[in-house]
């Protein structure tokens, strides 16, 4: 965790495996969870509003292989986060998304895909609606 950055209160680290890494200058608001499978990246200057959650995979879910529980998780990758980005209040941001630089996310979003730097995205799931000027 880099310095001044600000971790509010009840919000959850969760490194199951991989890592998380967190910049300089940022603020993570309350009630955030972070689940880290294959890892977190969150660059500095990073804005994160309250009851976001990132990361997480996914259980296996093959029939007669046991219970799902027990099938362990797959993940599309870390979920990185660039620099300078504001990620509005309850967002949900999937394991495998790169943020760009500068990306704004919407509150409620679900991001599904990678987001450009600079984009603007909204929505469920999360679409460009607009790019910094």
């Amino acid at each position: 965790i880099g310095p001044r950055t600000l971790i509010a209160r009840d919000t959850c680290l969760g490194i199951k495996s991989g890592y998380l890494r967190i910049g300089a200058n940022g603020s993570i608001g309350s009630q955030c969870y972070l689940s880290a499978v294959s890892g977190i990246e969150i660059g500095d200057d990073a804005i994160i509003a309250g009851q976001c959650y990132f990361g997480g995979g996914r259980y296996k879910t093959a029939l007669g292989a046991g219970p799902m529980v027990t099938q362990g998780l797959i993940t599309k990758g870390p979920v990185v986060i660039g620099d300078d980005v504001w990620i509005g209040a309850g967002a949900r941001v999937l394991d495998g998304v790169r943020i760009g630089n500068g990306a704004i996310i919407g509150a409620g979003s679900v991001v599904a895909k990678d987001v450009a730097e600079n984009a603007i995205v909204a929505g469920v799931p999360a679409r460009q609606i607009g790019s910094r000027s």
